[in-house]
């Protein structure tokens, strides 16, 4: 089982140009959690862990990638051109520990 986004942080939510800096979610056992996205991209990458986001009936696996020596994530290419974690809501305004 993976674990599943649900929600992301963008800055300024509307800018196209703008990267999703924190990803937040449920894990396999309904607990609820909030990540940087670069802690999200090593998890994925150290094989330990998955995410992936709900589309439907679909489970959409969440992949890594670098852009100009920065690591990115996005979901893995389905029926859609969009990218399906740029369609999740904005994650509550959390605060500061």
């Amino acid at each position: 089982m993976t674990n599943q986004v649900t929600c992301i942080t963008k800055p300024h939510p509307h800018s196209p140009r703008e990267h999703i800096t924190h990803v937040g979610g449920v894990n396999p056992k309904g607990g609820s959690w909030y990540h940087t996205r670069e802690q999200v991209a090593d998890m994925i990458d150290s094989g330990k862990y998955s995410f992936h986001v709900k589309v439907g009936l679909y489970e959409v696996p969440v992949r890594t990638y670098i852009l100009h020596g920065v690591k990115y994530i996005r979901t893995a290419p389905d029926d859609t051109t969009r990218d399906n974690l740029l369609s999740l809501n904005q994650c509550p305004v959390r605060a500061a520990a």
